[in-house]
């Protein structure tokens, strides 16, 4: 989905400079930038009866959310946060479904494609299928990938459950408790040391 508003250059242009500032004046709240982070700030404020101006300097808004051409396709600038956002409440509290929004879930998640190799390998939402992919285009990868799994997936479901809630130390000591613990140290651990070191750590 795309959405285009007109560039703020052009608008100040033909309202005037006098009318933009008017309008910044008037507003409880102005979201500098309209990224997908920022429409979606500005979307609760205004849910909260709060006035709010949003500037963008580009001629498109959605920033990493936000299609373009490239090579004669149609590309998304940033994919990934949209598995994030489907993490999130916000689907629902602010009805992007009902305007529109539709995911369509494809059984191959992802193809990597590496530098140092020719061999490339499909990542499904199944584990096994996954762990067959990799084993059959690197064989003996699949046995850190396996690891790199059973670290990353209870450490990335605490986050998301701690991420979803206002912090405090009570809703930290009940996430831990949800998970027994299981993800904790990982995600301490790994919170400290770079994602090189991490990949070193595990793959070699």
């Amino acid at each position: 989905m795309q959405t285009s508003l007109p560039n703020l250059k052009d608008e100040t242009r033909r309202t005037g400079a006098a009318d933009a500032d008017r309008q910044c004046d008037r507003a409880d709240a102005i979201v500098v930038g309209a990224g997908h982070n920022g429409l979606v700030c500005a979307a609760y404020l205004a849910r909260a009866g709060l006035r709010v101006v949003v500037l963008e300097a580009l001629a498109n808004v959605g920033g990493c959310a936000s299609t373009d051409d490239a090579l004669g396709a149609r590309v998304n600038v940033c994919s990934c946060d949209h598995t994030l956002l489907a993490t999130t409440p916000i689907l629902e509290e602010l009805g992007l479904r009902e305007l529109g929004l539709d995911y369509l879930d494809l059984d191959c998640a992802a193809v990597q494609v590496p530098w140092f190799s020719a061999a490339a390998w499909p990542l499904f939402t199944d584990r096994r299928r996954t762990l067959d992919a990799i084993a059959r285009a690197l064989p003996g990868e699949e046995q850190h990938y396996r690891r790199y799994l059973d670290l990353a997936i209870p450490a990335a479901s605490l986050l998301l459950a701690l991420s979803s809630e206002l912090p405090s130390p009570a809703s930290l000591a009940r996430r831990l408790l949800e998970q027994r613990g299981r993800g904790a140290t990982t995600l301490l651990r790994w919170s400290r040391a770079s994602a090189g070191a991490v990949a070193r750590e595990l793959f070699g």
